[in-house]
């Protein structure tokens, strides 16, 4: 992936999304989701796309407080009209903390706040054949 290195994050453009992967396995403490949420968002505005993808391979454990950078994402996304879908959770515990908190749903409920695929090469399919926002506008 390219772009100005960053402690948290690898990223790269592919046509008119960010992919976005999350290199550090454990999130945690306000500290973490400062640092998080400042490249997240410095990372969306010097890349100029349309919709993003988290990409969550790495990452084993994550806290309740480094959501909130997930969600300033998602503000700016789509805000932009844009989409963020996460994608790649390997880790049992961060499926169950997104899955717990309605950030994802992993049986097909609508009631969510992120779209979520199983892959990197699924969210890519989901955006290019679903360009438009399936989800409701909710806060954040």
């Amino acid at each position: 992936m390219n772009g100005m290195p960053y402690e948290h994050l690898r990223w790269v453009k592919r046509d008119k999304v960010l992919i976005l992967e999350i290199v550090t396995a454990q999130l945690h403490g306000d500290l973490i989701e400062q640092k998080l949420c400042d490249e997240l968002l410095a990372i969306w505005q010097q890349a100029q796309t349309t919709h993003a993808v988290l990409d969550l391979a790495a990452v084993q454990y994550l806290t309740s407080p480094v959501l909130r950078a997930f969600i300033a994402l998602r503000r700016s996304v789509r805000n932009s009209g844009g989409r963020v879908i996460l994608c790649n959770v390997q880790s049992e515990n961060v499926l169950r903390i997104l899955t717990t908190t309605r950030f994802i749903t992993t049986n097909g409920s609508p009631v969510r706040l992120f779209e979520f695929a199983s892959d990197l090469e699924t969210a890519l399919t989901q955006l290019e054949h679903d360009p438009l926002p399936l989800l409701p506008d909710s806060p954040g």
